[in-house]
């Protein structure tokens, strides 16, 4: 492409507008000044699949065995107590 940028921007601006152009305008315009229309998505349907997969997660949950913690044990001869850290 040998085209300079401004060379088709010139030639571009030197046609002529298409003719479809007003309506479309006026389509926007017509839109833009419209009410707000209510929702039409499945707002039910996508409630209704996030409640079966709550329930689906906290039930798979329910199903796996718990694990026993283990107890911490302090050791006073821990060389990184919090006591001998802070110069005790």
């Amino acid at each position: 492409m040998t085209d300079d940028l401004d060379q088709l921007l010139g030639r571009l601006s030197a046609r002529a507008p298409h003719p479809g152009l007003d309506a479309v305008s006026a389509s926007v315009l017509d839109r833009v000044a419209a009410p707000p229309a209510p929702r039409r998505d499945a707002f039910l349907l996508t409630s209704a699949l996030a409640v079966v997969v709550a329930v689906g997660i906290g039930f798979a949950g329910g199903l796996t065995q718990p694990t026993h913690a283990q107890p911490l044990v302090f050791d006073a001869g821990w060389s990184l107590a919090p006591s001998t850290l802070l110069g005790g």
